[in-house]
């Protein structure tokens, strides 16, 4: 016979406890689909992991997250030795602080003006970032026609840091393209503490960027998805920068369009302080894409390693464009290079 004793008070908080977790557990799922995550992985393992020089987040990660954050081990997969940064981690706190005095505003970072006042106010209000957003546009117009909004409905942009240059949704001026009002996708491997940092100063309109590291990307939101992607001055911070790219690649739709902005030869520059590791640059004979690394000695020609599954596009014009809503042509010391997937990615790369 079944014990008919009433429940004991212990046994009644414990009941009360979970149900309110599961409540709240609920409620958090329902906040990240509808503030642009859905399809992100969000049930992985959330213990820290302990590594040489940081402590990785205790969040919701993709599968790699404790190598991709602390390089305990090798960072993707698809990493190679020779292709890729051994003390990747020890730029995390240079990133962090810089990002961190930015949101902070004029008392931490010092005075904004010109482009960069701009820059700051339109990601604060979670709108695309000129010059990029005409730049894209002129792209997208180029390939798909000034009407051909509607070829583009979903944008990545893979090393967004804690405010993405497309805004919470990607349009065009009209002028330059019609009817496009894409969703975006924002992803960093620093995602964690990016959202630290907004939470810490209020920042609670822009659209929050997620946990995910370019060379893991088909692990998080996998293959074949995108109408468009784009990393912006942030490949070259990256552990491995051709597997980020490939992965990019990955991720896109046959047809679709994947690109790379960013400031050339920019580890020589910096002598190679923080994330600063990449060089980038663009061969002048044949405009090919060519990656060198500040610690290693040899150099990589993406166009040749993608050549199978895309080919570059040839930008020359809409690089050298101009108008008077913020585009201006690509200064020589910078580089904007897209490539069109033209077939799937093989194993192996």
């Amino acid at each position: 016979m079944m014990n008919s004793k009433p429940m004991s008070s212990a046994l009644m908080c414990v009941v009360a406890f979970a149900f309110f977790v599961c409540i709240i557990g609920f409620n958090t799922f329902n906040f990240h689909e509808t503030n642009g995550m859905s399809g992100l992985r969000t049930d992985m393992p959330v213990a820290p992991v302990t590594c040489p020089s940081v402590t990785c987040p205790a969040v919701p990660a993709c599968p790699a997250c404790p190598a991709m954050i602390c390089q305990c081990g090798a960072g993707s997969g698809d990493s190679t030795p020779e292709h890729s940064i051994s003390d990747w981690a020890s730029g995390i706190d240079f990133e962090i602080d810089h990002h961190r005095k930015w949101t902070c505003g004029e008392t931490c970072f010092g005075p904004f003006e010109g482009w960069h006042k701009y820059e700051r106010d339109t990601k604060l209000k979670g709108l695309p970032v000129e010059p990029h957003q005409s730049r894209i546009c002129e792209l997208l117009a180029g390939v798909y026609g000034k009407s051909g909004g509607d070829k583009v409905k979903l944008m990545l942009d893979h090393g967004a840091g804690p405010f993405t240059n497309l805004g919470v949704r990607f349009t065009c001026p009209p002028s330059i393209m019609t009817g496009v009002d894409a969703q975006v996708i924002a992803v960093d491997p620093l995602a964690p503490l990016y959202n630290d940092v907004l939470n810490e100063f209020g920042v609670h309109n822009t659209l929050r960027t997620a946990f995910c590291a370019s060379e893991g990307l088909t692990k998080c939101v996998g293959n074949g998805v995108f109408d468009f992607g784009i990393i912006i001055n942030a490949l070259d911070h990256s552990e491995n920068a051709l597997a980020g790219f490939i992965e990019a690649i990955r991720t896109t739709k046959i047809g679709g369009i994947s690109c790379v902005y960013s400031i050339k030869n920019e580890a020589l520059h910096m002598g190679g302080q923080g994330f600063h590791q990449w060089n980038f640059d663009q061969r002048s004979s044949d405009r090919h894409w060519i990656i060198g690394n500040i610690q290693l000695s040899d150099e990589i020609d993406v166009d040749d390693i993608v050549a199978p599954f895309a080919k570059q596009i040839d930008l020359q014009t809409v690089n050298a464009k101009e108008n008077n809503l913020g585009l201006y042509a690509v200064p020589d010391h910078q580089m904007f290079v897209c490539y069109e997937k033209t077939g799937e990615v093989p194993g192996g790369l």
